[in-house]
């Protein structure tokens, strides 16, 4: 029995294929590093990797950022206003044969700009959430963010810093807006066998990559470039702005993993010489619109320098809005299909799989009832969680009945207590395979160790 199981498990399992890490030859990792480098905006601030500190530290920090602060808001109170052009026609004419048009227009928006700069700032410091005793707390996202804010002013003398397009840090809207739900996520159910069960089956199992059949590649494209500009308009991006974050992840020269087309997306870490920020790398084909809204899902759930544990659901969220993207293309370019229906896809009537429309249709409707698309909120929503355990505990049956028709036994002869005895045998040895799994996923990912 114990042999047919562990067979079983291998079937069940190992469904899929993970992004492999390959070895880098030396001159590939130097030039991929010196690319990261260049187009991220690098400068060395200390000689020892970043780490955040302890909340005692942080406060130097940010007492040090106050005082920045109240520097900039003297200057821009000091400085003489921007001077008011005449509103009668010959006085205007007048006062600009007198001063220099362009020294106008350059006082103008450096004033506007300094203002920009005062409340950014301001709002940093604004969010940070304070502890009963005072310290700040850097386990919530908003106070880390701050912190990584004030922890360049002050490397930087006082010189604010702005977004750039390619570097994912503390200016960029969608860092880390729902890593708290995330780490309360993990906390409560990265331990949890129907969690894990369900984060691999979606994440690493077939079905997921196929519900889109190539054919309608181009238009399920163009829908998902749409829906990756809706996005990011929440946040106050227009779409050119978008474009530029797409032209920059897609072209990249020599980062390995993408040269050989080993992966499809992924969010770099650089912790280097006092740094702490991201960039993003997405490989230009078939689904890259896809794979960017997976891949900033990422970003919103989690922060620069996290490391997932073995058991990880750190791709449970991304594989759910990859589900739910893919179930609202493939909706509308069939158009006959109605909002309330559920699609079968390939691998549904698979028995030890999961149904993806399905799982599509439910998470659509919760995110849609909810009115957001902060997944790792729903995932622990009471209602999510009886789905998933429900889901998993059909899964468990199905495996009892797969284990005795292998023996050429019939289940319908079982008792209730004989398959829940079989099913509770059977639990160790497929989280034993979840895990194996998983681990391979262990590495360092966006987010804080």
């Amino acid at each position: 029995m114990k042999k047919i199981i562990t067979s079983l498990v291998s079937i069940v399992l190992l469904l899929g294929a993970l992004c492999p890490v390959c070895a880098q030859e030396d001159n590939i990792e130097y030039l991929a590093g010196l690319e990261i480098s260049n187009r991220t905006h690098f400068q060395s601030i200390s000689d020892q990797d970043f780490k955040f500190p302890s909340s005692e530290e942080a406060i130097k920090v940010f007492r040090q950022g106050k005082k920045l602060l109240d520097t900039m808001e003297r200057k821009i109170t000091a400085a003489p206003p921007c001077a008011q052009l005449p509103s009668d026609l010959a006085a205007y004419k007048s006062y600009f044969s007198t001063v220099d048009y362009h020294e106008v227009v350059q006082s103008a928006l450096v004033e506007k700009q300094n203002d920009q700069d005062l409340k950014h700032y301001r709002d940093f410091y604004n969010q940070i959430v304070w502890k009963e005793d005072g310290t700040p707390d850097l386990t919530k996202a908003a106070t880390a963010k701050a912190y990584l804010a004030f922890y360049y002013l002050v490397h930087n003398q006082g010189k604010p810093s702005r977004l750039k397009v390619g570097r994912i840090d503390e200016h960029f809207p969608l860092l880390g807006v729902y890593a708290d739900s995330f780490k309360e996520l993990q906390e409560k159910f990265g331990n949890n066998d129907a969690y894990l069960w369900f984060t691999y089956q979606l994440y690493l199992g077939e079905g997921r990559q196929q519900m889109i059949p190539q054919e309608y590649d181009k238009k399920a494209e163009e829908i998902a470039k749409q829906m990756l500009y809706n996005d990011f308009k929440k946040y106050g991006f227009t779409e050119n702005q978008v474009d530029q974050w797409i032209d920059f992840a897609t072209s990249w020269n020599n980062y390995a993993d993408f040269r050989k087309d080993k992966i499809k997306g992924a969010i770099q870490l650089v912790r280097d010489r006092g740094n702490c920020y991201s960039t993003i790398f997405i490989r230009p084909a078939r689904d890259q619109y896809r794979t960017t809204l997976h891949e900033f899902q990422h970003v919103k759930d989690s922060f620069p320098g996290l490391t997932m544990g073995k058991n990880s659901l750190v791709e449970l969220t991304t594989a759910i809005q990859n589900i739910i993207v893919s179930d609202i293309v493939y909706r509308r370019t069939h158009n006959k299909i109605s909002d309330d229906q559920i699609v079968i896809y390939k691998y549904d009537d698979d028995p030890l799989g999961v149904k993806l429309g399905e799982i599509a249709l439910f998470f659509r409707n919760l995110s849609e009832k909810y009115k957001t698309d902060n997944y790792a909120q729903l995932l622990l929503l009471p209602e999510a969680t009886e789905y998933i355990e429900n889901t998993y505990d059909k899964f468990l049956e199905n495996v009892v009945f797969f284990i005795f028709k292998k023996e050429g036994i019939d289940p319908t002869l079982k008792s209730a207590e004989e398959i829940e005895m079989q099913k509770e045998y059977n639990k160790p040895l497929i989280r034993k395979g979840i895990e194996e799994g998983l681990q391979m996923k262990n590495q360092e990912v966006f987010g804080r160790p």
